[in-house]
């Protein structure tokens, strides 16, 4: 049932940003005026601006703020992070100029980044929570679940259109002298 509704607010999402990239020729001023009362509807600010409250414990105001390793509690994250748009009158929390645009191509670059990586980790917790709760498993399922718990390997989902693909889980690993070498890296 969560996986539903994740799957239907990203659908809707999706939508309202596609919406949101058509040019609109209307001369109508209520028609615009809809559109930009719609558009503030959904808007949803990052960290304390949101009527929401914070989405983690790494959904700042200030990018500079912003871990680039997504924390635990971001991965399990049911909420959306905040995607600014590209648009030129798209809302935004910062005034136009040089740090909106820094905002919203690091915001944007790092889910770009991080989405497959935070969607792999999320879609192997889900599984594996399932796999411990349910008491009718998919005897394939099961396999899989437990060779990567055991050895790992890779995990492979597949949620939809745009979640689908592959995680490499790699099991008791230890970092011992990590030393870096001015020529090797």
């Amino acid at each position: 049932m969560h996986k539903i509704a994740s799957d239907l607010y990203r659908l809707k999402t999706t939508y309202q940003q596609s919406l949101e990239q058509q040019q609109f020729s209307s001369t109508d001023p209520l028609i615009k005026l809809a559109r930009r009362v719609d558009a503030e509807r959904i808007y949803d600010p990052p960290g304390e601006l949101s009527k929401n409250g914070k989405r983690h414990d790494n959904d700042f105001e200030e990018v500079s703020n912003i871990l680039i390793i997504p924390t635990n509690k971001e991965i399990l994250c049911d909420r959306s992070p905040f995607l600014p748009s590209t648009l030129h009158n798209s809302l935004h929390f910062l005034p136009d100029g040089p740090a909106r645009l820094l905002d919203t191509q690091f915001r944007l670059l790092r889910e770009d980044l991080l989405n497959p990586i935070r969607g792999g980790l999320s879609n192997l917790l889900t599984a594996l929570l399932q796999e411990y709760h349910s008491s009718t498993n998919d005897i394939k399922l099961s396999k899989e679940l437990k060779k990567i718990q055991d050895g790992g390997g890779r995990f492979s989902y597949n949620n939809g259109v745009n979640e689908n693909g592959d995680l490499q889980v790699y099991t008791n690993i230890r970092f011992a002298n990590i030393i870096c070498d001015k020529r090797k890296g």
